[in-house]
């Protein structure tokens, strides 16, 4: 039997912080734009996603993380819940795709 290996720098422990993609949406009337959540920052944060090349660029930099997003049809504006506390009160937010 071989020995566990606990370093930090361990092969398995890379398995369990991989990044993520946890959903993804595309503009209605737009498909080449659309956003997805994912962890690649280290939390989870909305990401503009230019479907044909594939690039992603984080648009929200909350320290709680952000789970849950909509783009406008037409793929110009994203929308959220900002949320200082993650406790879920808050107010919407509009940014610009």
């Amino acid at each position: 039997m071989n020995r566990l290996i606990t370093r930090t720098d361990a092969r398995w422990k890379k398995l369990f912080r991989a990044h993520a993609i946890l959903w993804s949406e595309l503009a209605l009337l737009n498909p080449e734009r659309g956003i997805v959540v994912s962890n690649i920052s280290g939390q989870y944060n909305i990401h503009a996603w230019t479907v044909s090349t594939g690039a992603l660029k984080q648009l929200t930099f909350e320290p709680t993380g952000i789970m849950f997003g909509a783009i406008s049809p037409n793929g110009e504006h994203v929308y959220f819940l900002q949320d200082d506390s993650g406790n879920e009160i808050g107010h919407f937010v509009q940014i610009p795709f």
